[in-house]
């Protein structure tokens, strides 16, 4: 191991922080896009059950929402669901070319690594 040239070191370590990146920037925009549309089936269950409630109230009167604005926003949600569904196959298809391409890389400096995959996309 002593006799490690520094710039060996370099071609280790310059692809492990560029992979570290990668996954880092990917597991956050399907944590952004997660959080976006729980938030918004939060409110959707929020507009229902606060539509349900002004028709059975007795008392003061409670501004229900409008059945186009509920549709509108399950219209959303469904979108938000086929957007996260496509980013996350783009995702695990990115995530198994850099796999394959650390594996051949490795390989060819007469290393070898170990197949791993992602539980999210199998």
């Amino acid at each position: 191991m002593s006799n490690v040239n520094p710039l060996m070191w370099l071609f280790v370590l310059a692809p492990a922080a560029v992979i570290g990146a990668l996954l880092f920037i990917w597991v956050y925009e399907s944590n952004t896009a997660t959080a976006d549309l729980e938030r918004d089936r939060m409110r959707l269950e929020s507009m229902e059950f606060d539509r349900d409630a002004a028709a059975a109230w007795n008392g003061e009167k409670i501004e229900a929402p409008s059945a186009d604005s509920i549709e509108a926003l399950r219209a959303r949600i469904e979108a938000k669901e086929a957007a996260a569904d496509a980013a996350n196959a783009a995702r695990c298809q990115k995530m198994d070319e850099l796999a394959q391409r650390l594996n051949e890389t490795l390989q060819e400096q007469g290393g070898s690594a170990a197949r791993t995959t992602d539980p999210a996309c199998m």
